[in-house]
């Protein structure tokens, strides 16, 4: 197989498979993007690498070279629920920017375990009684123009209010921030996002594709490489 400068490589991955076979880049390249097909099932795309082709792959990592991230949802009038929160991993600190608007209530977190699954209110154990009780994460009615730390255990989160808001149109930010050193943490691509180009943080030879869930047709992902 001859390489030019620019290259693509077509991979399809079998229907109802998880992990793709090896995918031989030739060699090297300075730059490596993943072109993503229509996915008609939403899941999380991963890729393992390896040094030969034989050996042991394992999930790419990068360094996220960030330890802060905002994240925003707009709630509009009549609303007591957010849309849901992504944040794409657990953070040391989450932080809510509870804004002044016209509704005087209350403000609860809800966390779910997945993506579009259950959500609850998140609670903490109450220790100061006999028996095993809970308290609810809540900022009380009356209070607004706070900073306040929320929970920070979940990558999937919601912000639900006592009774509906009045105000037209409300920002709600969750700044989200990593006390320590950035870590590496695994390369991914989040469900939802299909029909695209993602550059590849670092390239090597050799590569497999992993779904978080299998999906139930073939797919064809194309590498596009450079340099």
């Amino acid at each position: 197989m001859s390489y030019r400068t620019d290259t693509v490589v077509s991979y399809v991955l079998p229907s109802s498979t998880s992990l793709g076979s090896v995918i031989d880049l030739g060699h090297g390249w300075e730059k490596v993007s993943l072109e993503l097909p229509s996915l008609t099932t939403a899941t999380d795309i991963f890729l393992q690498v390896c040094a030969t082709s034989n050996g042991t792959f394992t999930r790419l990592t990068e360094n996220p070279g960030v330890n802060y991230k905002v994240y925003s949802k707009t709630m509009t009038s009549g609303g007591t629920l957010t849309a849901q929160y992504d944040l794409q991993k657990p953070w040391d600190e989450v932080w809510f920017d509870k804004p002044t608007f016209n509704t005087n209530t209350a403000v609860y977190m809800q966390g779910a375990i997945g993506s579009g699954l259950t959500f609850q209110r998140l609670a903490y154990p109450n220790l100061t009684t006999g028996t095993m009780q809970t308290l609810d994460w809540v900022i009380q009615s009356g209070t607004s123009a706070r900073m306040v730390q929320a929970p920070n255990s979940f990558r999937y989160v919601k912000l639900e209010f006592g009774s509906g808001v009045t105000d037209v149109q409300l920002s709600c930010n969750l700044y989200c921030v990593d006390k320590t050193s950035p870590r590496p943490r695994d390369f991914q691509i989040a469900s939802g996002y299909s029909g695209r180009i993602v550059p590849v943080p670092a390239p090597y030879q050799y590569m497999k594709i992993e779904l978080a869930t299998a999906h139930t047709s073939a797919l064809t992902f194309n590498v596009i490489c450079r340099g």
